[in-house]
């Protein structure tokens, strides 16, 4: 049975800006992301594409296909790809900074653009009070995928 990769699976992304993604048609086309899972192991995303459109984007983790959650592609495609910019990044930090415990890492980033070791982990602490449905969860996943790209 297929599993999931949910933000909280994710310790770091990597974009391979040297190779190219795989081109053309079949199963386990590579992508040029790769995710390191909490299980400190560095896997390929790979999907399977058929057509002109693709399927939803996989690692393989015990032998098996664990699927990306829609936060989860956010967090490599939005975040860290590149199209996330700085100031972007310093946006959506400012609409969730907080001066307690949790958001004291977004106001960083917010006021001073430096992404702090602990900012991962601060944003996590953010999405777990958030609607996992909502625009806000997908954006809060997009600034994940930056932080974890640094």
């Amino acid at each position: 049975m297929a599993s999931t990769i949910l933000p909280d699976d994710v310790a770091a992304i990597a974009v391979d800006e040297l190779t190219p993604p795989a081109s053309g048609y079949g199963t386990g086309v590579r992508t040029r992301f790769h995710l390191t899972l909490t299980d400190g192991r560095r896997r390929r995303v790979c999907v399977d594409v058929y057509g002109n459109g693709g399927g939803t984007p996989y690692v393989t983790r015990a032998g098996q296909r664990a699927y990306l959650s829609a936060a989860v592609e956010a967090m490599a495609y939005d975040g860290a790809a590149g199209y996330m910019s700085d100031e972007r990044a310093r946006e959506l930090a400012a609409m969730w900074q907080s001066p307690g415990a949790v958001g004291r890492e977004l106001a960083t980033l917010a006021s001073t653009g430096e992404a702090t070791a602990d900012l991962a982990d601060d944003i996590r602490a953010t999405m777990a009070g958030v609607d996992p449905f909502t625009v806000d969860y997908f954006q809060l996943a997009a600034l994940l995928g930056y932080a974890l790209s640094r």
